[in-house]
């Protein structure tokens, strides 16, 4: 601030003079020389007025001497911790985190637990047994007999006189395509039963016959829902031939005549032993 005093009084002093100007030479009007002396003069006078708001240089270098001491003591308490903080030694602490995935159950809904029997079909059978002709009995070719089978009613349909014994596959053996069931009536539960004329074929091996039942509307049905046949097994074997006697064998042989042999008795002899004693 002194300093800028000093400046503006000396550049003042230092314009010329109408006095001095005409030591040097120079042609200056008076009026002039004055007017530029005060116009300058104002000039010098607006910066003095500027630079004295403004802060003096003592000022700016003491203001700059905090800041620098403010920017070092934050400098040292900023380095005073990280000191601290690298004095101190770290604790490692192992933390294990066990992460548990709850395990999800598929829950399957079931219906209502059915504990009665399936339904059963309207036309079923139960079998039973062979009443006659067990399997593989044997017969000579061309012999008849009857093959008879107790069957039970397992369905739900009543079997009367619209149903039928149909043959299904295999040797028929002389009987018949079909035949009525009964002529009366069979309720689910009870049994029947069935027979059918057959004959021994000829040639000797082991035939087969598959047997079912059919229904009034023309449906056939067997042992259980694939609808399996019941059957007839015999074996046919093969006639023994009676061997004939020869005509010589059949010639009686002479018989013999029995040769008669004398026998002559000879009596007692009566001992002289007893003549005496008498």
């Amino acid at each position: 601030m002194t300093k800028t005093r000093f400046t503006i009084i000396v550049l003042v002093e230092s314009l010329p003079s109408p006095a001095n100007a005409k030591s040097f030479g120079w042609s200056v009007p008076e009026e002039k020389m004055t007017v530029k002396r005060i116009a300058l003069f104002c000039l010098l006078t607006f910066v003095f007025i500027l630079s004295g708001c403004g802060p003096s240089e003592e000022e700016i270098k003491a203001t700059e001497e905090a800041d620098a001491t403010r920017v070092y003591s934050t400098a040292a308490a900023l380095m005073t911790g990280a000191a601290d903080e690298a004095t101190e030694t770290p604790t490692a602490t192992l933390t294990e985190t066990v992460t548990l995935t709850p395990e999800v159950e598929e829950t399957v809904e079931q219906g209502p637990t059915n504990t009665s029997e399936p339904v059963k079909p309207c036309n079923l059978i139960g079998f039973i047994s062979d009443v006659t002709i067990p399997d593989g009995t044997e017969f000579a070719a061309g012999e008849s007999f009857t093959k008879t089978w107790r069957l039970r009613n397992d369905g739900t349909c009543t079997w009367d006189s619209a149903y039928s014994l149909i043959f299904a596959s295999g040797d028929q053996l002389s009987g018949v395509d079909s035949k009525q069931l009964t002529d009366g009536t069979v309720t689910p539960g009870e049994t029947i039963d069935v027979s059918v004329d057959l004959v021994a074929p000829d040639g000797a091996e082991t035939y087969t016959g598959y047997w079912l039942l059919q229904a009034g509307d023309g449906g056939s049905f067997g042992l259980d829902r694939a609808g399996s046949a019941f059957y007839v097994q015999i074996v046919v074997v093969e006639d023994e031939v009676t061997e004939e006697p020869t005509a010589e064998e059949t010639e009686e042989a002479p018989e013999e005549t029995p040769t008669a042999t004398a026998t002559t008795e000879t009596a007692p002899e009566e001992t002289e032993e007893t003549e005496e004693t008498d």
